[in-house]
């Protein structure tokens, strides 16, 4: 950023102010003169480039990061005080520059929850999420090595999170050619060296800052541990994980349906999971044969042989959708309002510090306990094979069936 010489001078009086004439603000007020005083010695009078020593997370934040590891995504735009330059490429007024720090691009709920999700919320935060803004995202890699588990972790990791960036990326824009997710190996520009006029490209809308709008937030993980469950960090925020579901489906050019339609689809995701990985041949074949009703299909499919468009697309209509919790189940997210949800999760899947606690794993529980547009129930796979089980399970979905008739019957006009 090249800062205004008048704005440098409005912060440094900023900085000087006090705000209490205590003897604790009359301290605190020496502090902060004394630490902007720092500050325009090398920056202001030397006019050298710096870095702010405060700012936001570049990225969302994995807990097991530790201390160290999350204070890396510290991030703030670089600050210049000096004569702005003449010339620079620009990019049009309606495109938003969003550089940000990919938690784990390669599995697809991280990608979706912890990566689009905050990215639209901070769209939303500073009303750029209409149809008129076309965002253009930039994949910030971390100086030297990559966090453990990320995008920059491993060359293969790196293949992994780009292949997935490729595949869902127009969930998040609005353009139908898409403008692509960039790392900062792949410029802006493609111009010849010998015809570029300059490296800088402006924007006139940028913004940055992902860490505490993540579906975890900065304290707790996806619930994998004991602790991950002491606290709810989505509450209130089910209208806005429909509207992100709305955003994200009007981006591929597809219908939003806001209620089931007819035929009603009960869709099962098969091995949506390759360690949690369910078959659920014997909840299909009692379901079929309970007599459900003329008005219901029964449908199976393991998502990861569709397209992303194909997948939004099934699920976009579905009455019932059964899946196994875990990344395999943010297709879910694309669920119409009034349907249900059942989730099946593993009752001692727990795992704390790399090691087994047979504590329940109810993963995501967080985000679809709060994705208020849904009826979501979790069953353990304990009960699967067992008869009472099957026939709760059965009983259940006949439950949610004449649920969602009624709903759709108060829907249809008169």
């Amino acid at each position: 950023m090249y800062q205004d010489p008048k704005e440098a001078q409005t912060v440094q009086e900023l900085f000087s102010y006090g705000f209490s004439s205590s003897i604790a603000g009359q301290k605190q007020q020496q502090q902060q003169q004394e630490f902007f005083h720092e500050i325009t010695q090398t920056v202001f009078l030397n006019k050298t480039m710096l870095e702010y020593p405060f700012g936001v997370s570049i990225g969302s934040i994995n807990q097991k990061w530790t201390h160290t590891g999350i204070n890396r995504l510290n991030w703030f735009p670089r600050v210049r005080l000096e004569q702005a330059p003449s010339q620079f490429y620009a990019l049009p007024s309606n495109v938003a520059l969003i550089p940000f720090h990919s938690l784990a691009a390669f599995n697809p709920g991280h990608l979706v929850w912890d990566d689009f999700l905050p990215l639209y919320t901070l769209l939303q935060i500073f009303q750029l999420d209409d149809h008129d803004v076309e965002p253009m995202y930039i994949r910030y890699q971390l100086p030297g090595e990559g966090v453990w588990a990320g995008c920059d972790w491993k060359k293969d990791r790196a293949e992994e999170c780009q292949a997935m960036l490729d595949k869902f990326g127009p969930l998040m824009v609005r353009n139908p050619a898409g403008i692509p997710i960039r790392t900062q190996n792949n410029p802006l520009l493609t111009l010849h060296e010998q015809t570029r006029r300059s490296n800088l490209v402006c924007a006139e809308h940028g913004l940055a800052g992902l860490g505490s709008l993540s579906d975890h937030g900065v304290r707790k993980g996806h619930g994998w541990e004991q602790r991950d469950y002491g606290e709810t960090h989505n509450h209130g925020r089910g209208g806005q994980l429909w509207r992100f579901r709305n955003y994200m489906i009007e981006n591929l050019g597809l219908p939003v349906h806001k209620v089931p339609t007819t035929p009603l689809k009960i869709i099962f995701s098969l091995e949506s999971s390759k360690t949690r990985s369910l078959t659920m041949d014997s909840e299909i074949q009692a379901l079929k044969e309970a007599n459900l009703g003329d008005d219901v299909l029964i449908e199976s499919y393991k998502m990861k042989k569709y397209s992303l468009r194909e997948q939004v697309e099934m699920v976009g209509q579905a009455a019932i959708y059964v899946t196994a919790c875990g990344g395999g189940a943010v297709t879910a997210s694309f669920l119409p309002n009034g349907a249900s949800l059942i989730l099946f999760y593993g009752e001692d899947g727990g795992i704390e510090n790399n090691k087994r606690t047979g504590k329940p794993a109810r993963l995501d529980w967080d985000y679809f306990n709060n994705m208020a547009y849904t009826r979501v129930h979790w069953l353990g796979r304990r009960d699967k094979g067992y008869g009472i089980g099957i026939q709760l399970f059965v009983e259940l979905v006949r439950h949610e069936l004449e649920l969602i008739r009624t709903e759709i019957t108060k829907q249809e006009p008169v």
